[in-house]
């Protein structure tokens, strides 16, 4: 799938993102959840990819975001 436009990139990369991350071994989700938990982010690799999911949706659909 080729991005048509540059603003289709980013749907793109969280949809790669979020499949890597679905996939990955045990090994690639302990290290995950430690990179979330020096960012204090106690959901572990689950949160992240409902994160990646839940803001390509958002993208996709046009609705707006906002972070705190």
């Amino acid at each position: 799938m080729q991005p048509e436009e540059p603003d289709d990139l980013l749907p793109l990369l969280l949809e790669i993102c979020e499949d890597y991350f679905a996939h990955a071994g045990p090994i690639g989700h302990r290290e995950v959840d430690a990179l979330l938990r020096a960012r204090d982010i106690t959901g572990g690799p689950g949160w992240l990819i409902d994160m990646l999911a839940l803001t390509r949706r958002r993208l996709q659909d046009g609705t707006q975001t906002l972070a705190h």
